[in-house]
């Protein structure tokens, strides 16, 4: 413990304050949480009214699934048909 166990919470606490919106996206959410090294953060309406909390577990999981679904495009499909191609500059060239 870092300050005095009676100390009031404010003591404790970052003065900068992360808050997001329900319409940001979670890229946005991704890089914030990286810099600030967020565990979990607040989501706030217009009116700065809490709707919500986002986690690290939850962002943390959203780009996984995106990373495994870009991944697995650019894996050529085990059946007889070849796999849909990928979007263009997701999968690097193979020589």
């Amino acid at each position: 413990m870092l300050s005095e166990p009676d100390a009031p919470v404010t003591g404790a606490f970052d003065e900068e304050e992360v808050t997001f919106t329900p319409d940001e996206t979670v890229s946005d959410a991704d890089r914030a949480f990286e810099r600030y090294d967020l565990v979990t953060a607040p989501v706030v309406d217009d009116r700065g009214r809490l709707v919500s909390r986002l986690t690290i577990d939850a962002v943390m999981d959203f780009v996984r699934d995106a990373v495994w679904r870009v991944a697995t495009a650019c894996v050529p499909a085990m059946e007889s048909q070849p796999a849909a191609p990928p979007a263009a500059g997701l999968c690097p060239q193979v020589a």
